[in-house]
C-alpha cells in the first residue's frame, strides 16, 4: 500500500492505487447529497424495483438529516475536486474472541464508484484506507456484504468468505 505525507487535516490522505491517484477523505456535513447520489446509484445497480429505490432514497435522507451518528463515518474519492466514489464504516464492538481480542470492528458499507471510474483502482483504494483507520484505532477485523461485482476487490484485499452469518428483517 502507497501512502503519501500529504494529509487534508482532519480528513484523509492520498492514496495511490495501481492506476488512479485519489484523495480520500472523510465526507463533511456539505456532503449529504452526493453520498445520497452514491446511495441511491448503488442500490438502482443492484436492480432493486423503483419503490424499494424510492423507500431507500427517502429513509436514507432523513439517516442523513439527522445528527451524525459517531459510530458512522463515511469517506469519498476525491479526483480533480469531483467526488467519483465512496464508502462507509460502522464502528461495532462485540465480546472478544481469540480471533479479535479487543472485540472490536467495522462493519464496511455502501461501496459506490461512478461508472466510468470502475476498474481503476478506486474501490482498492478505499478498502485499503479503511484499513489503515483500523489499524490506527487498534480495530482487528472488518466485516462486509459483498456483491458480485465487488467480490473480486474484497478477495484480492484478504476479505474470507464466511456461510455463517444469518440476517433477518423485523418488520411491523
Amino acid at each position: 500500500m502507497l501512502i503519501s505525507e500529504q494529509t487534508n487535516p482532519g480528513y484523509g490522505v492520498s492514496i495511490s492505487s495501481e492506476v488512479a491517484l485519489v484523495m480520500i477523505r472523510r465526507a463533511a456535513p456539505d456532503d449529504i447529497q452526493v453520498i445520497l447520489h452514491h446511495r441511491v446509484e448503488m442500490v438502482k445497480s443492484m436492480g432493486l424495483s423503483e419503490n424499494q429505490v424510492s423507500a431507500t432514497r427517502e429513509a436514507t435522507q432523513r439517516f442523513l438529516m439527522e445528527p451524525w451518528n459517531p459510530s458512522v463515518e463515511s469517506y469519498l474519492a476525491v479526483e480533480d475536486d469531483r467526488v467519483i466514489g465512496g464508502c462507509a464504516v460502522s464502528f461495532c464492538i462485540a465480546f472478544p474472541s481469540a480471533k479479535n481480542p479487543s472485540g472490536k470492528f467495522v462493519y464496511l458499507f455502501n461501496m459506490f464508484v461512478e461508472p466510468e471510474y470502475r476498474g481503476r483502482g478506486v474501490a482498492t483504494s478505499l478498502v485499503r484506507h479503511i484499513t489503515q483507520i483500523c489499524r490506527e484505532r487498534g480495530i482487528e477485523k472488518m466485516t462486509l456484504h459483498d456483491t458480485k461485482m465487488s467480490k473480486g476487490i474484497y478477495e484480492r484485499e484478504g476479505f474470507i468468505r464466511s456461510e455463517n452469518y444469518y440476517t433477518r428483517i423485523i418488520e411491523d
